[in-house]
């Protein structure tokens, strides 16, 4: 069953991929790259066992964003791709920043109740 899943998962992250290049172009990849930062963060807490080998879901959504800097790379330069890979840098630190802060309310919130 993990096979399927991970299977699923490989198939439509790069579905998506190709869609938001076909619709968006340039500024569909870029927007896949801080997108798959996050999304990669979130299903990191999803273990799945496929072919003997333990692992998280996260890692295929993570694995994307080279592709895609790649194929940025390739089509526009090492400049954009390293722009891109910056955004996504900044996605995650912003996505950290915004879960400390909610952890610390929350905390605050139980001592005050």
């Amino acid at each position: 069953m993990n096979e399927l899943l991970w299977l699923a998962m490989l198939v439509l992250n790069f579905a998506f991929i190709l869609v938001s290049y076909r619709l968006f172009g340039r500024m569909g990849l870029f927007a896949w790259v801080p997108l798959a930062a996050v999304v990669a963060n979130i299903q990191v807490l999803k273990l799945v066992a496929f072919f003997g080998i333990t692992a998280t879901l996260g890692n295929i959504v993570y694995a994307s964003s080279f592709l895609v800097t790649d194929i940025l790379s390739e089509i526009y330069g090492k400049k954009e791709a390293r722009d891109h890979v910056l955004s996504a840098f900044t996605a995650d630190e912003r996505e950290t920043a915004a879960e400390m802060v909610e952890a610390a309310v929350e905390a605050t919130l139980e001592r005050i109740r």
